[in-house]
């Protein structure tokens, strides 16, 4: 996942206590081509992931704290019934696009969950990581299936340089868009 420092950090802060993992009940997802062990640590994407977390939180708050535990349940509940409504927004936002339209480029594999979600097909020159660049072969790839696709429209995101999908979108005519 994203949080490999989090073992250092807390050797370093001389912390004792179990961690509490809030993806764990989280239905791991591993995108079509990864490696079988390389799984989408982006899990925040999908807002039903959301509602696991806070759930998974508010339920070791209440271990830690019973004393609290009705203040712990009545946030967790207004947040999650927040989380209901964007969700509902979200499915409601998308339905209106037709389902072969909904095909978005974007700079790296960062939305199995919320594609998985949503019913959106998200195409990347990167695979999982920000950290490697993409392969020749993979970008030539993308740029066919973008072509047969017709995706019109590319998302860039502000963790990753936007070189390749700019070249990309030279490439086979995407306009950014949001």
């Amino acid at each position: 996942g994203l949080e490999s420092w989090f073992g250092r950090l807390a050797h370093a802060a001389s912390y004792h206590g179990q961690p509490v993992i809030v993806s764990s009940a989280i239905q791991a997802y591993t995108p079509p081509g990864a490696q079988q062990a390389e799984t989408d640590p982006h899990v925040w994407n999908s807002v039903p992931n959301v509602v696991i977390w806070t759930n998974t939180i508010r339920d070791a708050l209440i271990a830690a704290d019973p004393e609290d535990a009705d203040s712990f349940r009545a946030s967790a509940s207004a947040y999650v019934t927040q989380l209901q409504a964007l969700d509902q927004d979200i499915r409601s936002r998308i339905s209106a696009i037709p389902a072969d339209r909904r095909r978005v480029l974007t700079s790296h594999d960062a939305f199995g969950y919320y594609g998985r979600a949503y019913g959106v097909t998200f195409m990347a020159p990167q695979g999982l990581s920000t950290e490697t660049e993409a392969a020749a072969g993979d970008v030539a790839t993308l740029i066919r299936q973008i072509h047969q696709t017709g995706i019109t429209t590319y998302f860039m995101e502000n963790a990753t340089g936007p070189r390749l999908v700019q070249q990309v979108a030279r490439a086979t005519g995407a306009q950014p868009g949001g």
